[in-house]
């Protein structure tokens, strides 16, 4: 899956300072903001056994305040029933975190209501303003403005956003509050 694993955390204070299959338990979930500059990390990925929606919230929070981009594992059951491969690393938070899968676009309504219009999306950096940046930026306005008071996080979306769709290039936007 060409990924390099730097090390894990865990909040469990009995896996402290142990090693899993030659890998090191380098903190807390609470060590993540120190752990992903010091290491250069740019990807968490979060692989929890049994979770709460709460629990994946609190992770995802504290990702999103560093920032840096997140994947999620799907669960052990999952695999082993058979219902998803082990190499199907997924991005989308939306069913973990709203408990049910996620709601589909009525696509030809949002063609007609975002097609060449300019489309601002506030909060573009965080989980579910970038996916609003992502749909959006599908219906072809005829320009998207990316409002997000994290610098690192607006700078993600709006890499991700120009890789796609060139056309929006120079037209994206970003702002920060105090």
């Amino acid at each position: 899956m060409d990924l390099e694993i730097r090390g894990f955390v865990d909040d469990d204070p009995k896996k402290q300072l142990s090693v899993i299959h030659g890998v090191k338990v380098l903190g807390t979930t609470r060590d993540l903001p120190q752990l992903v500059r010091g290491l250069r990390i740019d990807h968490v990925v979060i692989s929890i056994a049994q979770a709460t929606r709460k629990d994946f919230r609190r992770i995802l929070d504290i990702c999103e305040e560093i920032p840096v981009k997140v994947r999620i594992i799907p669960a052990l059951s999952e695999i082993v029933q058979g219902r998803l491969e082990v190499s199907r690393i997924r991005t989308s938070k939306s069913k973990i975190l709203l408990g049910r899968e996620p709601v589909h676009l009525d696509e030809e309504n949002m063609n007609r209501f975002l097609a060449g219009k300019t489309v601002m999306v506030t909060g573009a950096g965080g989980s579910i303003g970038s996916e609003l940046a992502r749909q959006g930026a599908r219906f072809q306005p005829s320009s998207l403005l990316l409002v997000e008071r994290a610098e690192f996080a607006l700078f993600n979306i709006e890499r991700e956003l120009n890789e796609s769709w060139p056309e929006l290039v120079g037209r994206a936007a970003g702002s920060r509050r105090r």
